[in-house]
């Protein structure tokens, strides 16, 4: 601290009244500067003093010398420039508005061949750190200035293409995490191999997410690896090596579930010719199903111990293995079911274990009985685009309501591609209907899932879906919400028009 400041603080702390502020008289500078202070207001002297001695120390800071060495520089960028108007269609995206367009204007900007413009990519390389469903279409654009940017920042390291095996040994748990997620998509082997030779020396955490990072590549290559991580002495390692075997349709995981699971079940025709299932509980979660991944406490009220188990083996076995041991088709064993006192508990796990193994036949059948109760949503998943379109449009042939109470608007919501016309029309029409009936009044009921819909319309059909939604009702009568989804389906249009002309 400089004589200065200690004559300042020291009159600031006692009162200019009890004690004037007196500066030294010095030669430097800033003494000269002091000099010229007016002395006759004391409040005045030494407000003016303390800003003088501030501002002059402020500006006579050097800035630190830096003194590692300079990286490499970034490679010559392969990719153009987006065009100006590309750029300002990502700046307003950017700036939080239609913000639910940033995925499409980056897969689209990387098909024509363009880049994000160098000054956003500070920005861009936050965005893919704060949201992650982002990360995958965000880092193509970034350009070779993007890649080489997010190197000298750790927080960006998901942008960072780690080839070099010895990050494996001296990078840090970040570094490590993303060299194995990379590894494992390129050489599954290799990434097990590397992850096994270091498995006893790793935190639970970090074995619990090497392990989720196996997803991809997922073989039975791996199943000895896993079926060692169902000893281990950490749950979470132990149920994450469960639900990866239990994607393995031919693991011994899903093998044990049906042996123990196939002497519960039992398959026979009554005297009326209708099929019946004959279920029997298990009667204990023993330490084998434990290390299976058998939960042995339910997760919902009302569904008792046993049926827990029985419904968790089930949903760990591929479904058509029942098809197999009855001779019966899927629908017969859905239909039987339901006759079932033991209803809930088999459609559940059925519908669980077709959503695993992405079983087409069962997870449509399931729907048939299952949709009217909105049980099912999630089935929707294993169906094909097609069947997916055609089920939707079924329901909104029979009820064009797209109100929360509709089961339409909740599998409507699981088709999370782009629309083929037939769907598009289909929607648009519901929405006419909406005009006509509710007039988008009621805020709440379309708030997030009308910009859903515009995200998904077939593009070409944007224009057409703007007239006539402005021609069926005059300006001064249109609710705000109506009005929004009519610019973010312009904005749309003008920014997909842009990039692909």
């Amino acid at each position: 601290m400089t004589n200065y400041w200690r004559s300042i603080l020291q009159t600031a702390v006692i009162g200019t009244e009890r004690q004037p502020l007196a500066l030294q008289p010095d030669t430097d500078a800033l003494g000269k500067l002091l000099a010229q202070l007016d002395g006759d207001k004391p409040e005045e002297l030494l407000l003016g003093a303390a800003a003088a001695v501030s501002l002059y120390e402020s500006a006579g800071k050097l800035p630190k010398a830096e003194t590692s060495p300079i990286g490499e520089l970034s490679k010559s960028e392969t990719l153009k420039r987006c065009s100006p108007r590309a750029a300002q269609h990502l700046a307003t995206m950017l700036r939080g508005r239609h913000a639910e367009l940033l995925a499409e204007w980056f897969e689209s900007v990387v098909m024509r061949g363009w880049r994000a413009p160098e000054e956003f990519l500070p920005l861009l390389l936050q965005v893919g750190n704060d949201r992650r469903e982002l990360r995958e279409v965000i880092l193509p654009a970034l350009g070779e200035r993007g890649l080489w940017l997010a190197a000298q920042n750790p927080d960006w390291h998901y942008a960072v293409k780690v080839e070099d095996e010895n990050v494996w040994d001296t990078g840090n748990r970040q570094q490590r995490q993303a060299f194995f997620a990379q590894l494992r998509k390129r050489d599954p082997q290799r990434a097990r191999d590397l992850l096994q030779s270091v498995w006893p020396q790793e935190g639970p955490k970090e074995r619990a997410d090497f392990l989720a990072a196996m997803v991809a590549g997922l073989s039975l290559e791996d199943e000895p690896f896993l079926e060692t991580a169902l000893d281990d002495r950490r749950k979470e390692v132990r149920k994450t090596a469960a639900d990866l075997l239990a994607q393995l349709p031919q693991s011994k995981l899903c093998r044990r579930m049906l042996d123990r699971a196939q002497t519960l079940l039992g398959f026979k025709r009554n005297l009326s010719g209708r099929d019946q299932l004959e279920i029997t509980l298990p009667e204990a979660c023993d330490k084998s199903m434990l290390r299976d991944g058998i939960e042995p406490k339910p997760f919902f009220h009302g569904l008792g111990e046993k049926a827990w188990w029985l419904q968790q083996m089930l949903a760990a076995i591929p479904p058509r293995s029942w098809q197999d041991l009855s001779d019966w088709t899927a629908r017969e064993l859905i239909a039987a079911a339901t006759h079932s006192e033991w209803k809930d508990v088999l459609l559940e796990a059925w519908s669980q274990s077709a959503r695993r193994y992405d079983d087409a036949e069962w997870a449509e059948a399931l729907l048939e009985e299952l949709y009217r109760q909105g049980q099912a949503v999630y089935l929707m998943r294993a169906l094909p685009e097609a069947k997916q379109e055609a089920f939707v449009m079924r329901l909104l042939a029979e009820n064009p309501s797209l109100h929360s109470t509709q089961p339409s608007r909740n599998y409507l919501a699981v088709c999370r591609h782009r629309w083929s016309e037939p769907l598009s029309r289909a929607v648009v029409n519901s929405l006419l209907h909406h005009v006509e009936t509710d007039g988008f009044k009621v805020d709440w009921w379309w708030t997030g899932f009308l910009n859903e819909i515009g995200l998904r319309l077939k593009v070409e059909l944007l224009p057409e879906t703007t007239r006539l939604l402005e021609a069926s009702q005059p300006p001064f009568e249109r609710a705000p919400t109506l009005e929004r989804f009519l610019d973010f389906i312009q904005f749309r249009y003008e920014l997909l028009k842009e990039i692909n002309t």
